[in-house]
């Protein structure tokens, strides 16, 4: 899935194939590796994805997911009660975003496609049960009309060396035991 096929153009659950043969994306290419490696003995899991839908780009994905139960799937409601450590996404064909941004937002009343995009991926995760916060948000946003790499991380709450807000230019969000680091470049 790269970033734009998580929900369609206007009321469309994904991209559509009008879409793609008005973007000239039609090649029926497509390439995905997927490395799964699970270490039950730290309850942790590692994912690795690279999906390569030619010519609209390609988009890698490193999933860090500890507290892993052994009853538990990464894809089960809530993480299965696992926690993302940390994780890379990257997608770096501006391009195409700039592309599909443009004709899907030409299709929407007000044009503001990545907001209608947001709103569609808050609720598509919402029933996967699973709700970011705004930081994530904002850097999503950003990454989503840019491209480039998305990165996060959770660290212990009890380091205290960067408040909320002012890590590195990133955006840092508080929950729970821990704190979600998030930036994009």
């Amino acid at each position: 899935m790269l970033p734009f096929e998580a929900a369609g153009c206007e009321a469309d659950p994904v991209f559509s194939d009008q879409d793609y043969a008005a973007l000239g994306w039609q090649d029926p290419r497509l390439d995905i590796a997927l490395q799964w490696r699970r270490q039950p003995e730290l309850r942790r899991v590692e994912v690795g994805l690279r999906v390569d839908r030619y010519p609209s780009g390609v988009l890698q994905a490193a999933l860090d997911f500890v507290d892993v139960s052994e009853r538990t799937t990464i894809l089960s409601r809530g993480l299965g009660g696992a926690r993302l450590d940390k994780g890379t996404v990257r997608y770096e064909n501006v391009e195409a975003l700039m592309q599909r941004n443009a004709h899907c937002g030409s299709r929407l009343e007000g044009g503001d496609f990545i907001a209608a995009h947001l709103r569609r991926v808050h609720e598509l995760l919402r029933g996967m049960g699973i709700v970011p916060d705004e930081p994530i948000w904002a850097a999503y946003r950003g990454w989503l009309d840019e491209g480039g790499t998305l990165t996060f991380s959770a660290k212990k709450k009890n380091n205290d060396v960067h408040r909320e807000g002012d890590y590195r230019g990133g955006h840092v969000l508080k929950r729970s035991a821990y704190r979600t680091v998030c930036s994009t470049t």
